[in-house]
């Protein structure tokens, strides 16, 4: 269910624990001292598993917790949103107007953008409703960048991305 806050949809049980480990455990979200449960799950080691019912039950508990602890635009309280360590000033992120261009191409322009782009810098995209908006931010949260912000602009959408 944490997944779906980051817009990954994985189809097989591998692709769930690669993701959690991903997203949860090594992006500081989930603690680091679960990553051996969600390692044996992801090899299936359910023998293995039954043997640390302990550690299971203490990883499924931290889930549950940091679930409740989720806030309305998805985020959690170790999330914390990217600021300059130089300046307290107002960031302006370069900006990529893809209104109008069909699925899949806004993805792939975004893509190149974010090829571009150092881990940690951010861009402002704007996107149309519908396919765009649905597709663009899941396409880029499977491929391991964060989605900071998502809002409704006019007839439009603005989403701000910070590559990983």
């Amino acid at each position: 269910m944490l997944l779906v806050t980051r817009g990954i949809e994985a189809r097989s049980d591998e692709a769930v624990f690669t993701s959690f480990l991903q997203h949860f455990i090594a992006a500081g979200i989930i603690a680091e001292e679960h990553r051996p449960v969600v390692e044996l799950a992801k090899a299936g080691k359910t023998a293995e598993l039954a043997a640390r019912s302990e550690a299971v039950l203490t990883l499924a508990e931290s889930v549950r917790l940091l679930y409740e602890s989720m806030d309305n635009s998805l985020r959690f309280p170790a999330e914390k949103p990217a600021t300059p360590a130089t300046s307290q000033a107002a960031v302006v992120l370069p900006l990529r107007d893809y209104r109008g261009v069909a699925c899949p191409m806004n993805f792939v322009k975004v893509k190149l953008d974010l090829a571009k782009m150092k881990a940690g810098e951010q861009i402002k995209v704007l996107l149309d409703d519908g396919q765009p908006i649905e597709n663009v931010p899941r396409s880029v949260a499977g491929e391991g960048h964060l989605v900071r912000d998502q809002k409704r602009e006019g007839e439009h959408w603005s989403v701000v991305i910070e590559k990983r």
